[in-house]
Formats: C-alpha cells, sequence, structure tokens
C-alpha cells in the first residue's frame, strides 16, 4: 500500500508530505504513469510547476479541454477523467494571495541563497482562498521540483449528473 515518502528531498528538513489529487487528460495521464511528472513549459497562475489539490472535484475541471467536452467525451467514447492520487512533499510553503506566473521554486543551490543564508526560501506554494484573503475559491498547491511527489493511485472519474445511472 503506498504511503507518505519516508524522507524530505532536502537534507534536514522536516518531510510535511501531504495527500493531493491531480487531475490530467488521457494522454497527460499515460505519460506520467510511463515518464513520471514533468514540469510544464507553459506557466500557470503560479509559473511553470506541477498544482495540486485537496478536492479531487477541483482536479476534474483539469481532465478535459473544457466543461463541454467532460459532459459528452465519457458518454462517448467511455473514457472518464483521470485523476491521480498522490504524496506531495510540500516543505517549506510561500503562501500567494494573487497569480504569479513568474514563479519558479527557489534555488536552495544558487548564489543568491548562499548569500541570504536562504531566507525567504520555499519548496512549495499554497494559493490562498477567499477567506484567507487569496483569489481561489479551493487552495492549490504547487511543486517546482518532480522529486517532491509519489504517485499513490490513479482514478477514472465520470460525470454525472444527480439521479443518473452508471453508464454500462
Amino acid at each position: 500500500r503506498p504511503g507518505p515518502p519516508n524522507k524530505s528531498s532536502r537534507p534536514g528538513a522536516v518531510s510535511a508530505s501531504r495527500r493531493l489529487f491531480h487531475g490530467t487528460q488521457w494522454e497527460g495521464s499515460m505519460g506520467i504513469v510511463y515518464d513520471g511528472f514533468r514540469l510544464p513549459t507553459h506557466p500557470g497562475m503560479f509559473g511553470k510547476g506541477l498544482y495540486f489539490a485537496d478536492c479531487p472535484l477541483k482536479c476534474w475541471r483539469y481532465c478535459f479541454p473544457t466543461k463541454q467536452v467532460s459532459e459528452q467525451l465519457p458518454k462517448l467514447m467511455g473514457k472518464g477523467g483521470f485523476i491521480f492520487m498522490c504524496w506531495v512533499d510540500l516543505g517549506e510553503t510561500r503562501k500567494e494571495k494573487a497569480a504569479s506566473p513568474e514563479l519558479t521554486g527557489y534555488n536552495r543551490k544558487g548564489w543568491y541563497a548562499w548569500l541570504t543564508g536562504q531566507r525567504g526560501a520555499y519548496d512549495s506554494v499554497v494559493g490562498l482562498t477567499h477567506e484567507d484573503g487569496g483569489a481561489l475559491r479551493v487552495p492549490e498547491y504547487i511543486v517546482y521540483d518532480t522529486s517532491q511527489v509519489q504517485l499513490a493511485y490513479l482514478f477514472e472519474a465520470e460525470y454525472r449528473r444527480r439521479g443518473t445511472p452508471p453508464a454500462e
């Protein structure tokens, strides 16, 4: 049975692993299963990182290109959306209230880290919710190093309206 990583990727750091979810389209999920996570080439709301949520429903939106496709494709193709459950080592978190697409993660081995004694160092970003003064309805967790993620399970999820029987 998969569990959280036993140790942090950072020497001397205490692991802050959390069970989080990542939604992706079919092609992306096959790439992750075979080759592991890769950092994206285009930045998202908080830069070029791997995005996770503590709620699988938030991930559903990213399983398909549009909401309309999410409702129709499973009926037509017999395929649902793919959601990974992962253990993510968040380490030191940086809280962000608004979009910061320029974020790339903190380089702990760079000259700036040496010069500042790693003051302000972070391993992940947490996008804050409206209740916490942020711009999101559901928090997002972003890491910039693929070694912070351990795959646990892959779920195929199907969109159904209330009262609709499951597809056969």
